[in-house]
């Protein structure tokens, strides 16, 4: 028997096929879609960090149904004008905030929502402090960032990573705007030691920052994955491809086992761009800014002062407050610069009036050398203040990250003493050995490798014990 359909048979069945596509998109994971060069269109499935879930009966946005013909034609939107570039979307999801670059998409799915409602409620306050200090920093960001072809929405990570506070050092030795650990910052050019920490300076760091961000993309070809190994390290990434590759699942970000802190750093890292696209939508003050810090672009010029000059005796011969100097020179961890060569450069306001004769005679003061202590079992703030003639008061001030209360065996102490004979230096570039040295302890010291000290220093070797009264080089 033949089956003729009529025109009420039709709309019927194209009813029932509506339906089913919105069934189907509402039950599935929300999805977004990036269109590549060619056109072609990678899906990313999303996560609910906060471990909700769809009801079955949840129905799609009311303002979402008036775009179903576009959907179910699988039309593109554009927006003209603006350099944005073709993007394909699931009715199932919002449609994407595009990126002015045309290289990142911004997008929402239930795991971004969730950080929107962290950062617009129970994180309001830290938000707000980054805001203070948005205009302040961002303008340079985006700049370096420009230069080296980044899409401008990554400059924006630098909230997630510190809040944008240049002095911020994570549990796990993290420091700085961009959070780098020393290893990786050394392989970008950042060098830090015991006095100084190129981490530290906003511009520096921010130059390794877009290096190393570039240099994700070039592995992995997809802005997810690259941020999410900014975070965990290339090589858990890795793991984590190789191991859903094995197991025949999909190998785009939201699929991959990583750790739970990477699962939310990218999605902490859009809904940060969402609310910064309108920021009063979300009711917050976008021209508040933090007075104690001095602008990015404050007028500078630099002196030359020799190794193991503070900056309180700067401060006395050019009248420059040493907070000023600190602002200016954040890479100068305690505020003297290291013993190490004979001259550096620092930066001081433009209009200070210089007496180069009175600074470049500034003496290196023999109690500016800063030791480390590693500490031992049955250690205490008191007892170690009391073994190198120091209060416990400047054990704080030179160890802010350390709980007194909590000394970690192996851990280390930064110190100095009040009194120079106790310190064993001939000069900022010798050093003298004294019972219970060891190259190793020397070099760590100093904040140099052991390499570099055998190479300075033929006359030692690892093989043999130390001399006590052997001089060594440490410049």
């Amino acid at each position: 028997m033949k089956h003729i359909l009529t025109n009420e048979g039709i709309r019927v069945i194209k009813a029932f096929l509506v339906i089913n596509l919105l069934v189907l998109g509402i039950l599935l994971p929300n999805t977004a879609v990036k269109a590549n060069s060619n056109n072609d269109a990678r899906y990313f499935k999303g996560e609910n960090l906060s471990g909700g879930s769809l009801e079955k009966n949840q129905r799609l946005p009311a303002s979402q149904d008036k775009e179903l013909t576009e959907v179910l034609s699988d039309k593109t939107t554009t927006r003209e004008g603006q350099g944005m570039i073709e993007v394909k979307y699931d009715q199932a999801l919002s449609i994407p905030y595009l990126s002015q670059t045309g290289d990142v998409v911004i997008y929402e799915n239930r795991a971004i929502k969730d950080f929107i409602r962290l950062y617009t409620k129970r994180k309001r306050k830290v938000f707000q402090k980054a805001l203070s200090r948005y205009n302040i920093y961002m303008p340079t960001i985006r700049k370096i960032f420009l230069e080296y072809g980044l899409p401008i929405e990554l400059s924006n990570l630098a909230i997630i990573e510190s809040n944008l506070n240049y002095k911020a050092v994570s549990k796990a030795g993290a420091v700085g705007l961009w959070q780098f650990m020393a290893s990786t910052g050394k392989s970008y050019g950042l060098e830090s030691n015991i006095y100084y920490d190129d981490r530290l300076n906003v511009r520096k760091a921010t130059h390794a920052a877009a290096r190393h961000l570039k240099d994700l993309y070039n592995t992995f070809h997809n802005w997810e994955l690259a941020l999410a190994a900014y975070n965990t390290g290339t090589g858990n990434v890795r793991k984590a491809i190789r191991r859903n590759k094995r197991a025949g699942k999909k190998l785009d970000f939201w699929s991959l086992p990583l750790a739970r802190e990477t699962r939310g750093y990218v999605p902490a890292f859009f809904a940060v761009n969402i609310i910064l696209n309108d920021l009063s939508l979300y009711g917050f003050n976008p021209d508040s800014i933090d007075n104690t810090l001095l602008p990015f672009d404050y007028p500078t010029k630099q002196i030359k002062v020799k190794g193991s000059v503070s900056f309180k005796q700067i401060e006395r011969k050019l009248g420059v407050a040493s907070s000023v100097l600190g602002g200016l020179n954040p890479e100068y961890k305690f505020a003297v610069t290291p013993p190490f060569k004979k001259n550096y450069y620092l930066n001081v306001p433009e209009e200070t009036r210089l007496n180069l004769v009175e600074v470049s005679a500034l003496k290196a003061e023999p109690f500016n050398f800063l030791i480390t202590h590693k500490i031992r079992s049955g250690d205490n703030f008191h007892r170690i203040a009391k073994k190198y003639n120091t209060s416990v008061s400047k054990l704080r001030k030179l160890n802010p990250n350390i709980n007194p209360r909590r000394l970690r065996v192996g851990g280390k102490l930064v110190l100095t003493t009040d009194r120079p004979a106790k310190v064993r230096y001939v000069s900022s570039t010798v050093y003298l050995v004294t019972r219970g040295d060891s190259l190793s302890k020397i070099a760590d010291s100093f904040g140099i490798s052991l390499r570099r000290l055998l190479n300075l220093n033929k006359n030692v070797s690892t093989r043999k014990p130390l001399q006590i009264g052997t001089r060594l080089t440490i410049r």
